[in-house]
Protein backbone atom coordinates (compact mmCIF):
# COMPACT_ATOMS: atom_id res chain seq x y z
CA UNK A 1 0.00 0.00 0.00
CA UNK A 2 2.50 2.36 -1.42
CA UNK A 3 0.81 5.64 -1.07
CA UNK A 4 -0.32 6.08 2.66
CA UNK A 5 3.12 6.63 4.20
CA UNK A 6 4.68 3.18 4.70
CA UNK A 7 8.23 5.24 4.59
CA UNK A 8 6.83 7.47 7.47
CA UNK A 9 6.06 4.61 9.75
CA UNK A 10 9.26 2.69 8.79
CA UNK A 11 10.75 5.54 9.96
CA UNK A 12 8.71 5.00 13.81
CA UNK A 13 9.43 1.41 13.48
CA UNK A 14 13.66 2.21 13.02
CA UNK A 15 13.54 4.60 15.34
CA UNK A 16 10.78 3.92 18.14
CA UNK A 17 9.71 6.70 20.07
CA UNK A 18 11.76 9.47 19.22
CA UNK A 19 10.67 9.26 16.00
CA UNK A 20 7.24 10.37 16.33
CA UNK A 21 8.56 13.71 17.21
CA UNK A 22 10.26 13.14 14.11
CA UNK A 23 7.14 11.91 11.98
CA UNK A 24 5.72 15.61 10.74
CA UNK A 25 9.08 16.38 9.67
CA UNK A 26 9.37 13.35 8.03
CA UNK A 27 6.11 13.83 6.57
CA UNK A 28 6.93 17.09 4.89
CA UNK A 29 10.39 15.95 3.56
CA UNK A 30 9.06 12.97 1.84
CA UNK A 31 5.53 14.49 0.99
CA UNK A 32 3.62 13.46 -2.25
CA UNK A 33 5.41 12.50 -5.48
CA UNK A 34 3.48 13.74 -8.57
CA UNK A 35 1.92 10.45 -8.45
CA UNK A 36 0.59 10.42 -5.49
CA UNK A 37 2.95 8.26 -3.52
CA UNK A 38 5.62 9.34 -0.59
CA UNK A 39 9.52 9.68 -1.56
CA UNK A 40 11.00 6.10 -2.04
CA UNK A 41 8.53 3.19 -1.69
CA UNK A 42 5.76 5.15 0.37
CA UNK A 43 3.12 3.75 2.37
CA UNK A 44 2.50 3.11 6.07
CA UNK A 45 3.59 0.20 7.44
CA UNK A 46 5.88 -1.89 5.71
CA UNK A 47 6.12 -4.85 5.21
CA UNK A 48 6.59 -6.86 7.80
CA UNK A 49 4.75 -4.49 10.20
CA UNK A 50 1.73 -5.88 12.41
CA UNK A 51 -1.38 -3.42 12.90
CA UNK A 52 -0.66 -1.40 15.57
CA UNK A 53 -3.57 -1.88 17.73
CA UNK A 54 -5.06 -5.03 16.70
CA UNK A 55 -4.80 -7.96 17.52
CA UNK A 56 -2.07 -9.23 14.88
CA UNK A 57 -1.88 -9.60 11.38
CA UNK A 58 -5.22 -10.02 9.39
CA UNK A 59 -5.70 -13.66 7.34
CA UNK A 60 -6.07 -13.60 4.25
CA UNK A 61 -10.04 -13.90 4.24
CA UNK A 62 -9.30 -10.42 5.80
CA UNK A 63 -10.13 -8.66 9.66
CA UNK A 64 -12.94 -7.93 11.97
CA UNK A 65 -10.61 -4.78 12.92
CA UNK A 66 -10.04 -2.80 9.48
CA UNK A 67 -12.68 -0.54 8.70
CA UNK A 68 -14.73 -0.65 5.57
CA UNK A 69 -12.75 1.90 3.93
CA UNK A 70 -9.11 -0.09 4.92
CA UNK A 71 -10.93 -3.26 3.75
CA UNK A 72 -11.99 -1.95 0.17
CA UNK A 73 -8.52 -0.44 -0.43
CA UNK A 74 -6.94 -3.82 0.60
CA UNK A 75 -9.08 -5.16 -1.85
CA UNK A 76 -8.51 -3.12 -4.71
CA UNK A 77 -4.68 -3.08 -4.36
CA UNK A 78 -4.95 -7.04 -4.19
CA UNK A 79 -6.87 -7.11 -7.23
CA UNK A 80 -3.82 -4.92 -8.58
CA UNK A 81 -1.08 -6.20 -7.41
CA UNK A 82 -1.96 -9.92 -6.22
CA UNK A 83 -2.83 -11.87 -3.10
CA UNK A 84 0.53 -11.61 -1.72
CA UNK A 85 -0.10 -7.82 -1.04
CA UNK A 86 -2.73 -8.65 1.54
CA UNK A 87 -1.12 -8.75 5.03
CA UNK A 88 0.88 -6.09 4.25
CA UNK A 89 -1.55 -3.87 3.14
CA UNK A 90 -4.00 -4.72 5.88
CA UNK A 91 -1.48 -4.20 8.33
CA UNK A 92 -0.19 -0.45 6.80
CA UNK A 93 -4.01 0.77 6.61
CA UNK A 94 -4.93 -0.31 10.12
CA UNK A 95 -1.73 1.54 11.29
CA UNK A 96 -2.22 4.52 9.63
CA UNK A 97 -5.47 4.36 10.67
CA UNK A 98 -4.51 4.24 14.28
CA UNK A 99 -2.47 7.05 14.02
CA UNK A 100 -4.78 9.49 12.32
CA UNK A 101 -8.16 9.13 13.63
CA UNK A 102 -7.14 9.67 17.16
CA UNK A 103 -5.70 13.13 16.64
CA UNK A 104 -8.30 14.34 14.45
CA UNK A 105 -7.16 13.68 11.26
CA UNK A 106 -9.63 10.47 10.25
CA UNK A 107 -12.03 12.81 8.20
CA UNK A 108 -8.74 13.58 5.86
CA UNK A 109 -7.40 10.01 6.18
CA UNK A 110 -11.12 8.55 4.69
CA UNK A 111 -11.00 11.11 2.20
CA UNK A 112 -7.85 9.43 1.17
CA UNK A 113 -9.02 5.57 1.57
CA UNK A 114 -12.30 7.20 -0.71
CA UNK A 115 -9.63 8.60 -3.36
CA UNK A 116 -7.30 5.70 -3.27
CA UNK A 117 -10.14 2.56 -3.32
CA UNK A 118 -11.02 3.64 -6.85
CA UNK A 119 -7.86 5.29 -7.68
CA UNK A 120 -4.85 3.49 -10.37
CA UNK A 121 -2.33 1.59 -8.53
CA UNK A 122 1.11 1.20 -9.06
CA UNK A 123 2.24 -2.04 -7.04
CA UNK A 124 5.83 -0.73 -5.84
CA UNK A 125 4.17 3.23 -5.03
CA UNK A 126 0.45 2.64 -4.22
CA UNK A 127 -2.33 4.45 -5.46
CA UNK A 128 -1.69 7.48 -7.75
CA UNK A 129 -3.50 10.38 -8.61
CA UNK A 130 -4.42 11.24 -4.91
CA UNK A 131 -2.15 13.97 -4.34
CA UNK A 132 -4.85 16.72 -2.75
CA UNK A 133 -6.10 13.89 -0.23
CA UNK A 134 -2.61 12.85 0.39
CA UNK A 135 -1.40 16.04 1.66
CA UNK A 136 -4.95 16.45 3.53
CA UNK A 137 -4.15 13.95 6.11
CA UNK A 138 0.07 14.84 6.29
CA UNK A 139 -1.24 18.34 6.68
CA UNK A 140 -3.72 17.87 9.24
CA UNK A 141 -1.00 15.96 11.18
CA UNK A 142 1.31 18.23 10.93
CA UNK A 143 -1.27 20.93 12.55
CA UNK A 144 -2.12 18.87 14.90
CA UNK A 145 1.49 17.94 16.21
CA UNK A 146 2.01 22.12 15.88
CA UNK A 147 -1.64 22.98 17.95
CA UNK A 148 -1.01 20.19 20.95
CA UNK A 149 2.61 19.74 20.82
CA UNK A 150 1.70 15.91 20.99
CA UNK A 151 2.21 13.12 19.09
CA UNK A 152 1.01 9.47 19.05
CA UNK A 153 2.44 7.01 20.88
CA UNK A 154 1.09 3.46 19.63
CA UNK A 155 3.18 1.55 21.48
CA UNK A 156 1.75 2.58 24.86
CA UNK A 157 -1.57 2.68 23.95
CA UNK A 158 -2.36 -0.82 25.85
CA UNK A 159 -1.38 1.46 28.85
CA UNK A 160 -4.48 3.62 28.38
CA UNK A 161 -8.15 2.92 29.19
CA UNK A 162 -11.47 4.15 29.31
CA UNK A 163 -12.16 8.23 28.22
CA UNK A 164 -8.47 7.94 27.57
CA UNK A 165 -7.69 5.11 25.37
CA UNK A 166 -5.09 6.59 23.12
CA UNK A 167 -0.90 7.36 24.66
CA UNK A 168 0.76 10.40 23.34
CA UNK A 169 3.84 11.86 23.36
CA UNK A 170 3.57 15.61 24.70
CA UNK A 171 5.28 18.59 25.53
CA UNK A 172 2.89 19.31 27.95
CA UNK A 173 -0.12 17.83 29.27
CA UNK A 174 -2.92 18.62 27.63
CA UNK A 175 -6.03 19.69 29.87
CA UNK A 176 -7.97 16.78 28.29
CA UNK A 177 -5.35 14.22 29.09
CA UNK A 178 -4.10 12.16 31.75
CA UNK A 179 -0.34 11.54 32.69
CA UNK A 180 0.61 8.23 31.52
CA UNK A 181 1.39 6.24 35.03
CA UNK A 182 5.10 5.10 35.08
CA UNK A 183 6.13 6.60 31.39
CA UNK A 184 7.93 9.50 30.54
CA UNK A 185 7.29 13.04 32.23
CA UNK A 186 5.91 13.86 28.54
CA UNK A 187 3.46 10.62 27.88
CA UNK A 188 -0.18 10.88 28.34
CA UNK A 189 -3.45 9.05 27.62
CA UNK A 190 -6.19 11.05 25.85
CA UNK A 191 -9.46 10.70 24.25
CA UNK A 192 -9.41 11.21 20.51
CA UNK A 193 -8.93 14.78 19.76
CA UNK A 194 -11.26 16.79 17.79
CA UNK A 195 -11.76 16.47 14.02
CA UNK A 196 -9.75 19.26 12.11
Amino acid sequence: MGGIGRQEHSIVRTLGRAATWLLPVAIAACGSNSDGAGAGSGGTGGAGAGPIGSAGSPGAGGSASLSGACQALVNHEVSVCGENARASDQATCSNATTLYEPEGCGNAWNAFLTCATTAPVDCMKGPTGCDTQKSGYSQCQEQFVFMTGCNRDTSDDAKCAGATPFAFLCTKLPATCVALAGGAATAACCAEFPAR
